[in-house]
């Protein structure tokens, strides 16, 4: 199912999933969605998380679903993680997330990082069987029109308070860069 970004906590805190994908060319947004979902994830006992970087067709697609079949020794929950370079798996990448998000049991949590997808990968039959068991969010980039609300909604979450002068001086200076 797709969601919105404000949907993540409810989504966690009710338990009404515990696997997402995430995707989008945003670094910072990316970053910060994928804290979030790990701090609310940890926060309900998954505190164990495998990161798994696939930055190629040498990717051993086998080691995920190791992973997800052996038992935590630290914890009872476990997260995991795959970060995906490309926006396609590739053959087997496809059926190793297909099984990880339908078999992963209650103690393992997934996120599936993905850069940004074009619409032909997610009208794909592959993509369309994960994100049907899954919670799908789309970080968009925030468009000059909304930088400044966006920027000044942040600076009053960390305390602080703004001109509207200083706030076009930033977003000039930011030029679409988040970070």
């Amino acid at each position: 199912m797709r969601v919105y970004a404000n949907q993540l906590k409810s989504l966690i805190e009710e338990k009404k999933s515990r696997l997402f994908i995430l995707s989008g060319d945003e670094l910072l947004l990316m970053q910060e969605a994928g804290s979030f979902l790990r701090r609310s994830l940890a926060a309900q006992g998954y505190s164990e998380r495998e990161t798994f970087i696939v930055e190629g067709s040498a990717f051993d697609w086998s080691n995920v679903l190791y992973e997800e079949n052996s038992l935590s020794l630290f914890s009872e929950k476990k997260l995991i993680e795959v970060r995906m370079a490309t926006k396609t798996p590739g053959e087997k990448g496809v059926r190793v997330l297909e099984e990880l998000m339908t078999r992963a049991g209650e103690d393992t949590a997934v996120i599936v990082v993905f850069p940004r997808l074009d619409s032909r990968v997610l009208k794909s039959e592959w993509f369309k069987r994960i994100e049907s068991v899954s919670a799908f969010l789309q970080v968009w980039p925030i468009s000059d029109t909304e930088l400044p609300q966006w920027i000044f909604k942040r600076l009053r979450r960390v305390g602080l308070n703004a001109s509207k002068e200083a706030v076009a001086e930033l977003v000039e200076r930011t030029e679409g860069n988040l970070l």
